[in-house]
Parts: structure tokens; sequence; C-alpha cells
């Protein structure tokens, strides 16, 4: 009878050990590359093939990635166009920072906090992710937030 049970608890250690592994998900129409938290979706990507949406099991967190090429200005520019986007649609916008390579912004709204960052590209190009999740999550997912910003990377030379 022990053999069984401790069977069945490493047979659970390994699955419980599986849940927690990373995906990837590398974007072929922008070239870049971000990394997938554990119990969260594949990216399910949209039509016009720039990024997609990934969910937690529970479907209360999200993350959307996407390219998009800069037509109006540079990266800068694009910065501050969705900082003010962010703040008309009623979210308190209270870290934001760039430099000429990238930018990061978060802020809350209603319970909600989101967490955003941008890269270059080539040719005028950037990437994206948009983090969204319940504040509740914020101690457990700091350390998500964190390698998100360090795999969101340019997949190829300029």
């Amino acid at each position: 009878m022990r053999f069984v049970a401790a069977v069945v608890l490493l047979a659970s250690g390994i699955v419980a050990a599986g849940a927690f592994e990373w995906g990837h998900y590398v974007n072929s129409r922008f070239a870049y590359s971000i990394d997938i938290p554990p119990e969260f979706s594949a990216i399910e990507e949209a039509d016009n093939g720039d990024g997609g949406m990934s969910r937690s099991d529970d479907k209360l967190s999200e993350l959307a990635v996407w390219g998009s090429n800069l037509v109006e200005g540079d990266l800068s520019d694009d910065f501050a166009s969705r900082l003010a986007a962010a703040e008309a649609d009623g979210w308190t916008v209270s870290y934001r920072r760039e430099t000429p390579t990238w930018a990061s912004w978060s802020g809350s709204q209603q319970g909600r906090l989101f967490y955003a960052r941008a890269i270059t590209l080539c040719a005028g190009q950037a990437a994206y992710f948009l983090f969204e999740y319940p504040k509740a999550r914020q101690e457990s997912y700091d350390a998500i937030v964190k390698r998100l910003v360090k795999s969101l990377k340019n997949a190829r030379s300029c």
C-alpha cells in the first residue's frame, strides 16, 4: 500500500512540476519573441498575424502580444500615444520609463493591474506586450512580469 501511495505522490509531483513550464512564442510577421507564463494558453494568433492573446487557466489574467509599424514617428511618439490612450480609458498610470529602444508603463483600474512593454524592432517596427491581471495577484505575478520584460526580444538582426 505504501508503494502505491508513493507512486501516486511521485506521479502527481511530476505533473505539477510540468505545469510550471514556460512556453515560447515567435511572431513570424514582425520577427519578435516572448516567453509565455506557466498555466497560460498558447498564443491565439490574430488573423493579420501581428500577434495574439494568451489567457490564464482561470481566465482572470491576459497577456496580449503584438507587433506594429511605427507610422507616425518613433517609439517615443507611440509611447506617448499609448499612455494617453490608457489614461483616457480610465487607467491610473503609476509607472512610466522610456529609452530610445524600449518603453515600459504600468497602472491600475478597479482592482486590476497592467504592465506594458514596447521594444524597437527593425525598419521602423516595434513589438509590445500588455499583461493585465487582478491586483490580488500582484505579489505572485511580479516574477512573471520580470520574465516577460526580459524575454520580449527582436528575433532577427537588423
